[in-house]
């Protein structure tokens, strides 16, 4: 094989189930976050498979390391149990087909798992991380084959192959990693577009519901402003009446089973969330150039719901880029405290009045043209099945403090 079939192969190879995984996602839109995150491992686990099963990881007996795609992916999606295992195939991996020391590439590994807990603690960019990554990689790489009497590099040829190798190895990952990337935020885009056409049904139903009960109330009203005790002809409408009220109370009782809200809670990463949330936003973000700057100090596992705190949060989000408009910053900061955790949400927009402060959280409640009323009713339900509170205040733009009581055995902090 020449080495286009060569690149193509290894490149089928990694992509094909990342493919599937996306793909699934797809079709698959009531999936949780932790089954995304299995299915997902499951993909990168694919890839490993694959590559050793049928990839060519060597051309001109220089190493073509494709190989570590699927960790770097492990690494920009924030995976760390996959990141361990997936570092520890490799490490053996290596060891076998190349022939390398073997505390030489444990120490390198171990290296690459430092720098990105450092890039984490820093919360830097994982595209930023995966590049070092590469980088180190490829300098290692030359290491190897330099130190190896199985390699030589005396020749031009042998220096231009692997200068050729590691260069498609770079554009291969990055690629890859685009793709990953843009279909997260095609994902999160479509989402969003999915939670606004949720919006417009709720309305129509509320003023369907409205129009409902509406009808019978109405010929309640009618009958009782006819009704005379002293004629006892009016007392057939009294059937009547009882009719139309529990029509109402079926009406009301459908409207509730509908509305009501479960809380399926679970350890979840909090600063993973947050992330989530950050990919959700960018694109739109971005179009109106508005900043998100997120503060937190350490990474929190605390057991909660993933998808209704993510809910509750896109909610106050969206408000605050609907105040902003255009150019401004969210400012979003999650606090530890001793039996808490207080995550805030500050936004630069021209906030709201005293009046309207008060009457915020009530259902139906809205200032908005389009408004349904019941964005911040809903959320405030939500944090309150968490046993927690959420405060609303106006002082240069609007802040929205969630606070959620927490416990020794509900949280994991790690440093």
């Amino acid at each position: 094989m020449n080495l286009f079939e060569i690149t193509l192969l290894n490149s089928m190879l990694v992509i094909y189930p990342l493919i599937c995984f996306l793909l699934y996602l797809v079709f698959q839109k009531t999936l949780s976050k932790r089954k995304n995150d299995l299915f997902l491992d499951l993909a990168l686990f694919s890839n490993i498979y694959l590559i050793i099963k049928f990839g060519i990881t060597d051309y001109n007996k220089i190493p073509f390391i494709i190989i570590d795609i699927p960790l770097i992916i492990a690494y920009f999606s924030n995976r760390k149990l996959s990141i361990i295992i997936l570092s520890i195939i490799i490490t053996f991996y290596y060891y076998n087909k190349f022939d390398i020391n073997l505390l030489i590439i444990v120490i390198e590994y171990l290296i690459y798992y430092i720098l990105y807990l450092i890039f984490k603690q820093k919360k830097k960019k994982t595209d930023l991380f995966s590049t070092i990554y590469m980088i180190l990689k490829v300098l290692n790489v030359y290491n190897y084959i330099y130190l190896s009497s199985k390699y030589s590099l005396d020749t031009n040829e042998k220096l231009i192959w692997f200068l050729i190798l590691m260069t498609l190895f770079f554009i291969i990952t990055k690629l890859i990693l685009a793709l990953i990337y843009n279909s997260n935020s095609v994902l999160s885009l479509y989402n969003s577009i999915q939670n606004i056409e949720e919006e417009k049904r709720i309305k129509q139903s509320l003023f369907k519901i409205t129009h409902e009960i509406k009808n019978p109330i109405a010929v309640v009203k009618g009958y009782l402003d006819m009704f005379d005790y002293k004629n006892k002809d009016h007392f057939n409408y009294i059937p009547i009446i009882k009719d139309e009220i529990e029509r109402v109370l079926v009406l009301l009782e459908d409207f509730l089973s509908i509305t009501k809200i479960k809380i399926d809670k679970d350890i979840m990463d909090l600063s993973m969330l947050i992330e989530d949330i950050e990919n959700s936003f960018s694109l739109i973000l971005k179009e109106k150039n508005i900043k998100l700057i997120t503060y937190f100090e350490e990474e929190l596992y605390i057991y909660a719901d993933y998808n209704r705190l993510k809910q509750v949060l896109v909610n106050i989000i969206k408000n605050s880029m609907e105040a902003i408009i255009k150019n401004g910053n969210i400012f979003l900061t999650v606090k530890n405290k001793k039996n808490e955790i207080k995550i805030i949400i500050k936004d630069d927009g021209p906030g709201i009045s005293d009046d309207n402060l008060k009457t915020l959280k009530e259902a139906f409640f809205t200032t908005k043209k389009d408004g349904t009323g019941l964005g911040i009713y809903l959320s405030n339900e939500i944090i309150k099945e968490h046993k927690g509170s959420l405060l609303y205040e106006s002082n240069n733009g609007l802040q929205v403090t969630i606070t959620i009581p927490i416990n020794k055995k509900d949280i994991k902090i790690i440093s």
